[in-house]
């Protein structure tokens, strides 16, 4: 597998993430590694992809996933656009026989919306989400996980929150090599990769399959 490179730094006059494209070549491009914030050289060379590189002596093992991760914040919030996972249940239950009855239902499919506000890094209630958005003037949250997953506790305190959240996955990343344009795709044109961590219809919705479910299993009985 070839090794995955740096593909976004930070610009030190704006503190935007960028790609080696929009910068002058070397130390000249006046960029940090988002991950150890160490200075970077932009290397635009003929042959390899171009990319920043830290200096010798300088390894940092976080740089690529602290790109990946601020640059797809940094788009929705220049953006101002969320594209909304589907609204989906599932209930399971063993029947008087041992076998398994599921039922699920998409209650709404997947949408693309535009925020009112959108800001990155605010705390809310006991949580820092990635991205607190507001729609139709109310809250959603978002979650961006790119090699390493959601945090167990993190993901609790969303919850309690009873706001709308879902999670932006982008384990793709882990073998692929990011680009601005594939990060972009991925954050505003996939589907498959986000799923709700809580809205507040879910409890509504998988109430009404159990009860689904419980005519089904009264009838095995």
């Amino acid at each position: 597998m070839t090794a995955l490179i740096l593909p976004f730094a930070r610009r030190l006059s704006d503190k935007q993430l960028v790609s080696p494209n929009e910068v002058p070549r070397g130390l000249a491009c006046n960029c940090v590694c988002p991950g150890c914030e160490r200075p970077v050289l932009a290397k635009q060379g003929p042959e390899k992809k171009w990319h920043f590189a830290h200096g010798k002596g300088d390894p940092c093992s976080e740089g690529y996933e602290v790109s990946v991760h601020e640059l797809a914040k940094q788009l929705i919030r220049e953006r101002k656009k969320l594209l909304l996972p589907a609204l989906e249940a599932v209930v399971a239950a063993t029947d008087a026989f041992g076998q398994s009855l599921v039922e699920k239902e998409i209650f709404a499919e997947s949408l693309t919306v535009s925020l009112d506000t959108c800001f990155t890094g605010r705390m809310l209630q006991d949580v820092t989400p990635d991205i607190c958005g507001a729609l139709n003037g109310k809250e959603i949250l978002v979650e961006i996980t790119v090699i390493h997953r959601l945090m167990p506790g993190k993901r609790e305190r969303l919850i309690e929150t009873r706001l709308p959240s879902f999670e932006i996955d982008l384990g793709a990343f882990k073998i692929k090599q990011a680009t601005r344009e594939l990060v972009s795709d991925a954050i505003f044109c996939e589907t498959g990769n986000r799923k709700w961590i809580y809205h507040p219809r879910i409890d509504a919705v998988e109430a009404a399959l159990r009860d689904k479910l419980d005519v089904k299993l009264a009838e095995s009985r």
